[in-house]
C-alpha cells in the first residue's frame, strides 16, 4: 500500500488556504469547464493536496481538476485528478494529485518556504 512515503514532506496549514476550483471534461478533442467553485486547502505537498469543498465532484468520470491559490507571493495553478473523496457533513474532502512539471513543484516548495517564514514571524 502506498502511504505518502515517497513524498519529501506534506505541510498542514493551521488555517486553510482559500483556492478556486475548476472541473474540466473532454469534449471531442478539447477541454470544457463544466463546473467551478471554491475550496479550502488543508495540506499541501509538491505532488498534491487535501482540500474541502461544497462541490460534489463525480470521480467516476475522472475529470481534470484545476486549482488556483495564492500562498505567499505567486499564484499557483495545479492541474490534476481526484484520488479519493470523503463526505464531511454538507461538504466533501478530497485528495488531489497534480500532473505538473518540476517547475510547478519547485514553485510550491519555494512558496511554502516563504509562507512558513511569514507564519513564524507572526508568532
Amino acid at each position: 500500500m502506498y502511504y505518502k512515503r515517497h513524498e519529501a514532506f506534506r505541510y498542514a496549514f493551521q488555517e486553510p488556504v482559500e483556492a478556486s476550483l475548476e472541473i474540466y471534461q473532454k469534449a471531442d478533442q478539447s477541454l470544457v469547464c463544466i463546473d467551478s467553485s471554491t475550496a479550502d486547502i488543508l495540506d499541501l505537498s509538491p505532488n498534491g493536496l487535501k482540500m474541502v469543498s461544497d462541490l460534489d465532484i463525480d470521480r467516476a468520470e475522472d475529470p481534470l481538476v484545476r486549482i488556483r491559490f495564492l500562498l505567499s507571493e505567486a499564484t499557483i495553478e495545479i492541474n490534476g485528478h481526484i484520488n479519493w473523496k470523503k463526505k464531511m457533513g454538507s461538504k466533501f474532502e478530497y485528495g488531489f494529485s497534480g500532473n505538473d512539471d518540476d517547475q510547478t513543484k519547485q514553485l510550491i516548495v519555494n512558496e511554502l518556504k516563504m509562507y512558513t517564514k511569514k507564519q513564524l514571524r507572526r508568532r
